[in-house]
């Protein structure tokens, strides 16, 4: 499966401008595919998507879960590795039916386009639950979603689909986490709260039991939020007061 991926690459890398160091890396690229295939010869490939910050945090996670990733699929990459894990242009990357992958972008709205890209290629999201992180039997984690170390997840947790539960965060039971959310590190999020698709939560923001976020919110670092956020609106919270609410540009 890796060996035909990596002849069809091999043809296909002609079409792209790549920069020097990459090109001159595509061979040791296409090596270490060949690699993998040898030792799991039965095994779907395994992509990451995005070769950012936050890529190289689900590699981490990925790993101390068990997981190998064949490679980093990126539109423009800037190196021809990442942390030993090769990566490659993601345009006319021939995927085969099946492969698994992720998406590694913090931003929520790229993350749902590339999410709903992959599957429509065929694609099977997988979740990522890292081990040090505290999750309950009790609760349900979407497909794609990556849940990274020292999380807290209570009892009757819903986390749908390619959402981020970055390290630290805490969700209090029978709260509602929507698809391509972000809920950054050391996050907080009430008992009974309701946060809507692709909203963000920023560094150690403090959500109140049973607060409704709307779609597309962002809640600043810090940010101490005890009353609703309509859907496309910012709450900052100067020198940790209740927030201000504010409609987003656009």
């Amino acid at each position: 499966m890796f060996l035909q991926i990596a002849t069809e690459f091999a043809t296909i890398g002609s079409m792209f401008s790549l920069s020097q160091p990459i090109r001159l890396a595509v061979q040791d690229k296409l090596a270490a595919l060949r690699r993998l295939a040898k030792r799991n010869p039965m095994q779907k490939p395994f992509y990451i998507f995005g070769a950012g910050c936050q890529a190289r945090c689900i590699l981490n996670a990925a790993l101390e879960a068990g997981y190998r990733p064949s490679a980093f699929l990126d539109d423009h990459p800037q190196a021809s590795d990442l942390l030993g894990v090769p990566i490659f242009v993601a345009a006319g990357f021939p995927f085969e039916p099946g492969f698994r992958f992720v998406v590694g972008i913090g931003d929520c709205d790229r993350r749902r386009e590339k999410f709903d890209l992959l599957v429509s290629k065929g694609g099977e999201p997988m979740t990522i639950i890292h081990p040090d992180s505290s999750v309950s039997r009790f609760s349900r984690i979407g497909a794609g979603t990556v849940v990274f170390a020292y999380a807290l997840l209570d009892p009757c947790v819903r986390v749908d689909e390619n959402c981020i539960v970055n390290a630290g965060a805490m969700i209090g039971h029978d709260a509602i986490v929507e698809r391509d959310a972000h809920i950054s590190a050391g996050a907080r999020v009430g008992a009974g709260c309701h946060i809507g698709e692709a909203s963000f939560l920023g560094i150690g923001a403090i959500i109140n039991n049973g607060v409704t976020v709307g779609r597309s919110a962002f809640l600043a670092m810090g940010a101490l939020v005890s009353h609703d956020v309509p859907p496309h609106f910012k709450a900052v919270s100067p020198h940790r007061k209740e927030a201000i609410l504010t409609p987003i540009a656009g």
